[in-house]
């Protein structure tokens, strides 16, 4: 599988999920909350980790928008 995130988008999926989960294990966010950032947390890293994100291959993650919209065409 070749993977279709860059270096950028990687680190910042990695940094998110490492602070969404920090959040969740030292007790900030309780609840469904809690069980919604957790899960959250664990896509990000996985997806961070194996470098592959099916919602950005389908054209679907926001963060590509936001890409979209900020690029430099000439």
């Amino acid at each position: 599988m070749k993977g279709n995130l860059g270096k950028t988008h990687r680190i910042v999926r990695l940094l998110l999920g490492v602070v969404l989960g920090a959040l969740v294990w030292a007790g900030v966010v309780t609840g469904t909350w809690a069980i919604v950032l957790g899960i959250m947390a664990g896509i990000m890293l996985l997806t961070g980790l194996i470098n592959y994100c099916p919602m950005v291959t389908m054209g679907v993650c926001p963060s590509v928008w936001v890409g979209k919209l900020f690029s430099k065409k000439g």
